[in-house]
């Protein structure tokens, strides 16, 4: 009797001892479930991060409190992504690169730049799952995580401003924090204000291929990068919410977009702008 009380005893003694740990090192995992530790990294079914890395960062103002939250939402973030833009099939091109064998899985990094995937606009030619996240916006819980994946598991692309679009949308949809330009404030009626104000000679913005201008919209003060990102997002989200996903990805992944927007959509590139821009005009909340 003696010794089952003492083995009572060890095994809370045990639990409690854990329970402190765990609760005094926040960064530890919430459970050993789904994130495994090995070679250094924290890993999930389709995310790592460097233990080092992961342990200088500070959580206080994330929604993460284990490395676990961060990379289940990532797994979560891969499965659903990949579901809403009608991409299943998205691993295909990387193990024509890789081989049949390639475990897709995405190595986090933190720095001091602007968030972007490998090799940012040529991450196509390299097809590697790697993401680097500013760490401020990071830690102040506002990176664009699933902005980012969003460009791993769509990485073929005809145009700048349909990548980015999709990626913002995408942010706005699914992510758990808002798209960095807009900040959470609906697209549409943020466009209606932001081309009021500025006046814009939407001739200046509008690329005849491209579809929005990436460095040639600085227009009253304003940094063409914004201009670029709110635009590139509004005219997508504009596209889907009209024509459905399906269509938008086949122009997405068209070779010559250009050529194909009468085929998909029964509208020339400029009739379809033209469409976006009175209906954003004659929006009203």
């Amino acid at each position: 009797m003696k010794r089952k009380y003492l083995i009572t005893f060890i095994i809370f003694l045990l639990a409690a001892i854990i329970l402190i740990l765990v609760k005094n090192n926040p960064k530890m995992k919430s459970t050993i479930s789904t994130v495994r530790e090995e070679d250094g990294y924290y890993i999930s079914d389709y995310g790592k991060v460097s233990i080092e890395e992961w342990g200088k960062i500070d959580l206080t103002k994330t929604r993460f409190e284990y490395v676990e939250d961060f990379l289940k939402e990532v797994d979560y973030y891969v499965k659903t992504i990949s579901k809403y833009i009608d991409k299943e099939d998205w691993i295909e091109p990387y193990k024509e690169m890789h081989g049949d064998d390639f475990k897709f899985i995405i190595n986090f990094k933190f720095g001091y730049g602007g968030s972007h995937v490998f090799g940012s606009y040529d991450s196509f030619e390299h097809l590697i799952p790697e993401v680097t996240l500013n760490l401020e916006h990071f830690e102040m819980d506002s990176a664009p995580i699933a902005h980012e994946i969003t460009h791993l598991i769509a990485p073929l692309y005809s145009t700048l401003s349909l990548r980015e679009g999709l990626a913002s949308l995408v942010q706005d949809e699914i992510g758990k924090n808002p798209a960095v330009f807009n900040f959470g404030e609906p697209i549409i009626p943020l466009t209606k204000e932001y081309l009021t104000y500025n006046n814009f000679d939407m001739n200046e913005i509008l690329d005849e291929k491209k579809i929005i201008k990436y460095n040639n919209a600085e227009i009253k003060g304003m940094e063409s990068r914004r201009t670029f990102y709110i635009l590139s997002y509004s005219f997508s989200k504009y596209l889907v919410d009209e024509y459905g996903i399906e269509k938008f990805m086949e122009i997405y992944d068209a070779e010559d977009s250009y050529s194909k927007w009468m085929e998909v959509y029964g509208k020339s590139l400029e009739e379809l702008q033209n469409n976006w821009i009175d209906y954003v005009m004659e929006y009203e909340e």
